[in-house]
This record gives C-alpha cells, sequence and structure tokens, in this order.
C-alpha cells in the first residue's frame, strides 16, 4: 500500500544502499590492515581512519548519498501523488459518483447523465496515458531506479477506475434492453389471443388482453426516450476501446443489431 523502494535506500538490515556504500567503504579501509605496522604491533587502521583527507572524502560520499536520496524521493513522491488510485475504496466512490451522475426524465425514469460518465472515463485515460509517459528506467545520480513495477502497478490500477464507469455502461445497456425485449415478447403473445365471446374464458382473455394495452400505452414515451442515450452509452463505449461485439447478446442479437431494430420492432408493438 506504499511506494518504496528495494532494496531501501538507508541502512537496512545488511541490504540497504547505504550498507552497500559501507561495505565499499569497509574494503578500502580493511587494506590498512593487510601491512604490519613497522613501528610495533597492529596495523595502520586508526591512521587511516584519523586521515584529514579520508574524512574528507567520507564527508563527500555522505553529501553525495544524501543528495542522491533527495532526488530518489523526489521520483517517490511524484509517483505517491497517484496514491489515491488504489487508497480510495472503488466500490464507495462510484456510488457517491453515481448518485450524481443520474437525472429524472420528464417520464420519471432515471437515466444516466452520459456528459458526466464521458468526463470521468477520459480523465482517468489522461492519467493512464501521463503515467505510461514516466521514463522507465531511470537515472537519478549514480543509481538506476527501474520505475517499471511501479508504473505497471498504476496502469493496472487507472484501468480498473476506467472499467468501473465502463462497466455500469455496458450493465446498464444489458439491462434496458432485456426489460425491453422481455416486455415486447410477453405483450406481443398476449395481443395475439384470440377472444371467444360470451365465454368465461373468452373474458378473461380480454381482460389480459386490455391489460397488455394499458401496459403498452404506459410504456410508449418511457420506452421511446430509451433509444437515443442508449446507443449514445454504445458510442462511448466505443470510443474507448470496448468491442460492442462481444457484448452479451439481446434476443440472440448482437446489441448493435438490436438496438438498431428496436424502434420499429417497438412502433410495430405499438400499432
Amino acid at each position: 500500500d506504499e511506494v518504496r523502494f528495494l532494496p531501501d535506500l538507508k541502512e537496512s538490515g545488511g541490504k540497504g544502499v547505504r550498507d552497500l556504500v559501507n561495505s565499499w567503504i569497509g574494503s578500502f579501509f580493511n587494506v590498512a590492515t593487510l601491512f604490519k605496522r613497522l613501528d610495533n604491533e597492529g596495523t595502520y587502521l586508526r591512521e587511516i581512519h584519523s586521515d584529514q583527507s579520508v574524512k574528507m572524502l567520507l564527508a563527500i560520499i555522505n553529501e553525495t548519498l544524501e543528495k542522491n536520496e533527495e532526488a530518489c524521493n523526489a521520483v517517490r513522491t511524484k509517483y505517491e501523488t497517484f496514491s489515491y488510485l488504489w487508497l480510495t475504496d472503488l466500490n464507495a466512490h462510484f456510488t457517491a459518483f453515481l448518485a450524481d451522475a443520474q437525472y429524472t426524465s420528464p417520464n420519471g425514469q432515471q437515466l444516466l447523465d452520459l456528459n458526466k460518465f464521458t468526463a470521468a472515463i477520459c480523465k482517468y485515460e489522461g492519467i493512464r496515458d501521463q503515467i505510461n509517459q514516466f521514463q522507465s528506467p531511470m537515472d537519478v545520480g549514480w543509481l538506476r531506479i527501474n520505475t517499471q513495477p511501479i508504473k505497471s502497478q498504476l496502469m493496472t490500477w487507472t484501468s480498473k477506475w476506467i472499467d468501473l464507469y465502463m462497466r455500469h455502461l455496458k450493465k446498464t445497456i444489458n439491462e434496458k434492453l432485456t426489460a425491453l425485449d422481455k416486455f415486447m415478447s410477453q405483450v406481443t403473445v398476449g395481443l395475439d389471443v384470440e377472444v371467444e365471446p360470451d365465454t368465461e374464458a373468452g373474458k378473461k382473455a380480454l381482460m389480459a388482453v386490455m391489460e397488455d394495452i394499458r401496459d403498452v400505452r404506459k410504456a410508449i414515451e418511457v420506452n421511446q426516450e430509451i433509444f437515443k442515450p442508449l446507443q449514445e452509452s454504445l458510442n462511448i463505449l466505443k470510443a474507448h476501446g470496448t468491442d460492442i461485439v462481444l457484448l452479451e447478446k439481446i434476443g440472440g442479437k448482437l446489441v448493435q443489431d438490436y438496438l438498431d431494430e428496436a424502434p420499429l420492432a417497438w412502433d410495430s408493438v405499438v400499432k
């Protein structure tokens, strides 16, 4: 849940970058232990440690490490600005978004505000494109940072955000057209029933037909107003890389084919 360097820039149980540099310095100091002193027992290690020129070099190395760590942390900060991608609860966010991205139509049904869906999709596509432009690998001072792992994770998260909105558009299209297909099939069968006059069965059949006629009349304007937004939803999906041929079929037909034929099919039911 955080952006971090592997290995760590500081000392880290012998595995950090500082540990590595310290081991290099230690190996140089170790040379002083290879020669015995001429004046007495021991090595020249104390003299090496106390030498002013060596101290100066150690100070330069330490300063260089600190500056390099600052530069590396600046790179990490750049990636941490996208932490909301994985820290935000997707479901809670989308619930709040959806509450503001719907409106009530003149006929009283809830329809999606497609402008807000398009804006949200474009926003996260823009973030994905921005992340994709980040250099990988990148050289910072004397270190080369492989940023591909964090880039790949961020690209995956932006895709999850985009899919959040795209998936709801697909779901809405499927639910609306499936309900329409079921309703048209139901009333078509009901309206084709032959009514036998002056019989109990005929009276029941007539009542059923009248109920279907009532339902059709009530649904005329409601169904007519969904065709345009559903087509616009399909256009959004196509514009953002969805192969609509792969969407779940409606009534055995491709979604686009069904939607193209739906207005005429509905008109035939009404007439």
